[in-house]
């Protein structure tokens, strides 16, 4: 039975994936205007068609790092009504995962697990299931967003 589909994507040399139902799109990457004393995970703001959003750094926000030949993909995100890009390295591909395939996280993960919701089982390989939400309280508390 699927449990959910996702979109996954690489940040580094690393696998993640977030919930298909909260992402609007996925564009190309966008004209980036800093923001003065944003958070350090906060690159900048975009513009997506007349929406400004926050977008945010998804290397500095984990604390991996990105492949600097990269131009990435910003993943564009609604959570509880708020838009926010997320930036990726590459998109994946769209996978339907099953409910016996995805482990729950423990405090052996650390701080870090505040962004994981869980930990996808691939034939060769483990994909960090993103929670939605990633860094949205931060960054709009901030006044960013």
């Amino acid at each position: 039975m699927i449990y959910l589909k996702v979109v996954t994507f690489n940040i580094g040399d690393g696998e993640y994936a977030l919930d298909i139902n909260y992402i609007e799109s996925v564009v190309d990457m966008l004209p980036i205007t800093r923001v003065p004393e944003a958070p350090h995970e906060v690159e900048g703001i975009i513009n997506l068609r007349g929406e400004v959003m926050p977008l945010i750094n998804s290397s500095k926000l984990l604390g991996v790092e990105s492949r600097a030949e990269s131009k990435g993909k910003i993943i564009i995100l609604n959570y509880k009504n708020r838009k926010f890009g997320f930036l990726v390295d590459e998109i994946r591909e769209v996978i339907d995962v099953s409910e016996e395939d995805v482990e729950p996280v423990d405090e052996r993960i650390g701080v870090g697990g505040r962004y994981i919701d869980g930990i996808i089982k691939r034939k060769d390989k483990l994909v960090i299931l993103l929670k939605p939400s990633l860094a949205s309280e931060e960054v709009f508390s901030t006044g960013v967003g």
